[in-house]
C-alpha cells in the first residue's frame, strides 16, 4: 500500500471495527496476483516495501520496545500528510501504532495491566520474563506536529525483556482490533484515515541485526476532499505462519507470505510469497540512501515468479515470468513510495 503519512498511524485488522467504521470487511483473495510486465514487478516491489514498514518497530513509540534498532529499510518515510503535499494525496498508511502517553486532545488511556510476566515468544520457540503494559484506549486523541489529530480506541500491549534483547507488540484483543483514526481539516479540505489493527509482532535483537516475525492483518479506509474513497486490506502471514524481516544497518532479508486487495484499479490483489535468495545489501544510489545495491529478491504468486537481482548502481535485472531491467530511479521510487495499491 502506498504510504500516506501520519505520525502514529497504524493499519491492521482481521475483523470489522464496528461502530461507524464502514467498508472494512475486504477479504484478501487467495488467488495469484498478475505477474506479466515490469509494471507488475514494480507494483509488487512497492508492496514489499510496505511489508517491511509494517514490521518496523522504530515507528512504535512504546516505551517497552523503544530500545529496538530504529533503522528503516528503503530510505526515509515521508511523514507529511497530503493536505500539505497534494502530490501525495493517494498515498497509503503503513505504520505500526504509537502508544499514546497522554490523551491531550481528549479521551482516556487506561492501563489495565502491567508489570512483569512470562511471555511465550512462540515464533522463536522460546519464553522470557518481560516488563509490559496493556493500554485500553477510549477516544484517546493527540495532536500531531503536522496539524492532524490521531485518535486511538481499544487495546494495545507491548513488552520487552529486561535487557531489551526480545520484545513484542500485540495490537487488539480477541476479535476486537486496535482502531486508529487520523483526521485533519484545513479550510474546505478534510482528511480522515480510519484504520484497524489486529495481530502480533515479536522481535529478537542480535548483535548487528533485528529479527522481526509477525502475523498481522490490516484494513484501511481513507476519505479526502477531492479524491475517491479508498478501501483496502493487507495481510502478513497467517495463523502460525509468520512473515519475517531480518534488518541490519546495511542489509535486509525477507521471507513469508503477504496478501492484499483494494478498490484501486489493477489492485485486485492476491497472495504472494517473498524470499531473498541472497540478502539485500543496502547503500546509496542516485535515487537515495538505504536502497539495494546487491542481493536478490524473489516473489512467487500462482504460476508466476519474478526475481530482482540488484546491481551496484541501484538498478535491478528481472528474470523469471518477467524479464528486463529497472533503472535505479524506478527501483528507488517503488521502495520509497510504495505501490498505488
Amino acid at each position: 500500500m502506498r504510504r500516506k503519512l501520519m505520525a502514529g498511524a497504524a493499519v491492521l485488522v482481521l475483523a470489522g471495527c464496528g461502530g461507524d467504521h464502514h467498508d472494512d470487511d475486504f477479504t484478501v483473495p487467495g488467488g495469484a496476483v498478475r505477474l506479466q510486465s515490469t509494471n507488475d514487478a514494480l507494483r509488487e516491489l512497492g508492496n514489499i516495501s510496505t511489508t517491511a514498514d509494517l514490521v518496523n518497530v522504530s515507528s512504535a513509540a512504546t516505551p517497552s520496545v523503544s530500545a529496538a534498532p530504529a533503522a528503516r529499510a528503503f530510505g526515509p518515510r515521508q511523514m507529511a500528510h497530503s493536505l500539505a503535499h497534494p502530490a501525495g494525496a493517494r498515498a497509503r498508511v503503513a505504520l505500526l501504532p504509537r502508544a499514546a502517553t497522554s490523551c491531550a486532545a481528549g479521551g482516556t488511556d487506561n492501563i489495565v495491566n502491567g508489570g512483569s510476566k512470562t511471555y511465550s515468544f512462540n515464533y522463536f520457540s522460546s519464553t522470557g520474563t518481560v516488563n509490559f503494559e496493556t493500554h485500553a484506549y477510549s477516544g484517546c486523541a493527540t495532536g500531531n506536529s503536522d496539524g492532524s489529530v490521531t485518535t486511538l480506541d481499544n487495546q494495545l500491549e507491548s513488552g520487552s525483556t529486561g535487557d531489551s534483547t526480545a520484545g513484542y507488540v500485540l495490537s487488539g484483543t480477541g476479535n476486537t482490533p486496535l482502531r486508529v483514526r487520523t483526521s485533519e481539516t484545513s479550510g474546505s479540505n478534510s482528511f480522515l484515515a480510519d484504520q484497524g489493527l489486529l495481530g502480533v509482532l515479536q522481535l529478537v535483537n542480535g548483535t548487528t541485526t533485528t529479527d522481526t516475525r509477525a502475523t498481522l492483518s490490516t484494513t484501511l479506509n481513507v476519505q479526502e476532499t477531492g479524491f475517491s474513497d479508498y478501501h483496502g486490506s493487507f495481510v502478513l502471514g497467517s495463523g502460525s505462519s509468520f512473515y519475517q524481516v531480518i534488518s541490519g544497518d546495511s542489509s535486509i532479508a525477507l521471507a513469508g507470505d503477504y496478501g492484499y486487495t483494494s478498490n484501486v484499479d489493477g489492485c485486485g490483489g492476491g497472495t504472494v510469497t517473498v524470499s531473498t535468495p541472497a540478502t539485500l545489501v543496502l547503500g546509496t544510489t542516485s535515487a537515495g540512501g538505504s536502497l539495494p545495491v546487491g542481493g536478490a529478491l524473489k516473489i512467487i504468486s500462482g504460476s508466476g515468479n519474478v526475481t530482482f537481482t540488484f546491481n551496484a548502481d541501484g538498478s535491478a535485472t528481472l528474470s523469471g515470468s518477467v524479464g528486463g531491467t529497472l533503472d535505479a530511479n524506478s527501483v528507488g521510487q517503488a521502495l520509497q513510495n510504495g505501490s498505488s495499491c
